[in-house]
């Protein structure tokens, strides 16, 4: 999933993710369910699961999304411009913070002119989850599907 800048497209794959990752659990206790050294090592890993703040609020995330409708998101927005120059020997970046202040980096042994008329604008948008603000959805997904890899690995040994 990535940012996007546009509010409904990022609604609709949080939700597609939401949906998707909390099948994972779904799908392994149905894969391994007859096992009884997975059955053991699950019923441990359901306990752990519930007291992890992250596991839970994923839960809780994609109940909502099923039950209740879109997560409630709010959206930051940095633009920065940057001016692109390309020389082979010398050359200097040019940052101009979003409050018009002006900061010149050279590179290399001589000073170039810009190749282009006008710096180009890059926006950034980041969503945020109302209830979780402190960190972006973008960054909460990674750390979510990284725990999930973990538990998929783990389930993995114990079956084998």
């Amino acid at each position: 999933m990535k940012t996007s800048p546009d509010k409904q497209t990022f609604l609709f794959n949080l939700d597609a993710f939401l949906s998707a990752s909390r099948s994972v659990t779904f799908v392994l206790q149905t894969e391994f369910s007859k096992d009884a050294r997975f059955q053991e090592w699950y019923d441990s890993k359901q306990q752990e699961m519930q007291a992890d703040p992250l596991l839970r609020f994923f839960r809780d995330m994609r109940n909502v999304t099923v039950k209740e409708g879109a997560a409630e998101v709010t959206a930051e927005t940095h633009v920065s411009k940057v001016e692109i120059v390309g020389v082979a020997d010398a050359g200097f970046l040019r940052k101009i913070s979003a409050d018009g202040r002006e900061e010149v980096f050279h590179l290399g042994s001589e000073k170039v002119e810009s190749k282009t008329e006008q710096p180009e604008e890059i926006d950034i948008t980041k969503y945020f989850f109302v209830e979780k603000p402190e960190e972006d959805i973008i960054t909460l997904c990674s750390l979510y599907l990284e725990k999930l890899a973990t538990i998929v690995e783990e389930a993995k040994r114990i079956v084998v």
